[in-house]
């Protein structure tokens, strides 16, 4: 049986977690995040998905209402670490779609986008910083990662995401292209603990107020990538630092389809929309770009 969650957030209420079926939203109550449900599971010793059915408390929302940001809930991103952000570690793989690698490659490239302060939920905006050269929407299927005490790895589950970036800076200047990574990325609305990632149909479609200005089907999923999936994970975690008892890793595995193919750039106020089949609702997010803000000179202390 797949088991769906998303995260959700209320003025009044706060934080919670709720099991997705169907139109409803069924709200659990013993933990506000899925990563607080997936270390008590650990804690325990039971698997996840039995520690989540024992604990529906009988309230349900209308998911459809949520989704179309008609609702006081909103979508909190699928997966993050709202008590301790910054040990939320977020980054993605450069080379699992593409050219086939060399026969010397030492596996999938992999980078860093930051801390969970960077994630965003479907209905958030993903920013362009004023410096930057621009802004690119990347589909990706995305891997969620806790580690348990002993650090070992355990995957909780895999959601949709937009990865997005600067790839005209990337383009501009290959030496820049760990700061073209540095930028918010969104995640969601579900969390999908038994996905099948084999072969994943997809959509992008980007909207520039009553016109489409970009759309593609697309495949992706592990089928699609020259890495398996494992390779991939074995490749980010063999790092003693990436494997620290009760961190949390978001991975985006990589996008299928290049950012704005057809030589359009993203630019304040488009909307990107990304679905991929079996992951739930689309995932949709505007386009900021921030105003130019003078940055204070570091001080001594």
């Amino acid at each position: 049986m797949i088991t769906r969650l998303v995260q959700l957030d209320h003025p009044g209420f706060g934080r919670r977690v709720a099991l997705a079926d169907g139109d409803d939203l069924h709200l659990l109550g013993a933990y506000r995040s899925i990563h607080a449900f997936a270390l008590a599971a650990l804690e325990i010793g039971v698997p996840l998905r039995d520690l989540l059915s024992t604990d529906l408390t009988g309230v349900a929302l209308d998911y459809n209402a949520v989704h179309a940001l008609a609702s006081e809930w909103t979508f909190a991103p699928a997966f993050d670490n709202p008590e301790e952000p910054s040990h939320c570690i977020v980054s993605g793989c450069g080379r699992t779609y593409g050219a086939p690698p060399g026969a010397d490659a030492p596996g999938p490239s992999w980078f860093y986008k930051g801390t969970g302060a960077c994630l965003r939920a479907h209905g958030q905006a993903l920013e362009i910083p004023w410096f930057a050269a621009g802004g690119g929407e990347e589909a990706e299927l995305v891997g969620v990662y806790v580690i348990d005490k002993n650090g070992v790895p355990r995957r909780i589950g895999f959601a949709q995401g937009n990865e997005f970036a600067d790839p005209a800076l990337a383009k501009r200047d290959p030496g820049a292209f760990a700061h073209a990574k540095l930028r918010t990325c969104s995640l969601g609305p579900e969390l999908i603990l038994d996905a099948e990632m084999q072969d994943v149909p997809g959509r992008i479609v980007i909207q520039r107020g009553d016109s489409i200005l970009f759309s593609k089907d697309f495949r992706a999923g592990e089928s699609h990538m020259h890495y398996p999936i494992a390779q991939v994970e074995q490749n980010l975690f063999r790092y003693a630092q990436h494997r620290r008892p009760g961190d949390s890793h978001v991975h985006y595995m990589g996008a299928a389809v290049p950012p704005f193919e057809d030589g359009s750039a993203l630019a304040h106020g488009d909307v990107v929309a990304i679905g991929f089949e079996g992951f739930g609702k689309p995932l949709r997010n505007t386009i900021t770009r921030q105003p130019q803000t003078p940055l204070a000179p570091v001080m001594p202390l």
